[in-house]
């Protein structure tokens, strides 16, 4: 009985982990859409560098990487005395009307990053890979 139950088992077992993997693919997505509004852009460069993949996982564990890989991201994410968005406009305001810089969206703020892990709804994500797997 238990040989023929433990090729079950593994099979089940690979399902769910390529489950997982799926959902955390997926919930990586999630965060960099939603995080997407308040990312501050200046040249673009930042948001399109963001990126959303695999690293550090083990047999008991899945893990994602997602940010931004410009050497300036973790600095303009961290620091709050940076201005963005609506102060932005408003401090620059000059700067913008004369051409020399550019509006900047309202949304625009630090912790981009942290605002889109919190948006997320990773627990939907969760139930859709538990779904039919036992």
């Amino acid at each position: 009985m238990e040989d023929t139950l433990t090729p079950a088992i593994e099979k089940s077992i690979s399902l769910l982990r390529k489950r997982v993997e799926r959902a955390a693919e997926s919930i990586g997505e999630d965060v960099l859409h939603n995080a997407y509004p308040f990312v501050p852009i200046d040249t673009g460069r930042m948001v399109s560098s963001a990126y959303n993949s695999p690293s550090e996982s083990t047999e008991h564990r899945v893990v994602r990487r997602v940010g931004y890989a410009t050497e300036y991201a973790m600095k303009v994410h961290d620091t709050a005395e940076l201005i963005h968005g609506a102060a932005y406009n408003i401090k620059y305001a000059k700067r913008i009307a004369s051409g020399i810089d550019h509006l900047r969206r309202d949304t625009e703020q630090f912790k981009f990053l942290s605002k889109g892990v919190v948006l997320t709804d990773t627990k939907r994500h969760l139930r859709k890979v538990l779904k039919n797997v036992f």
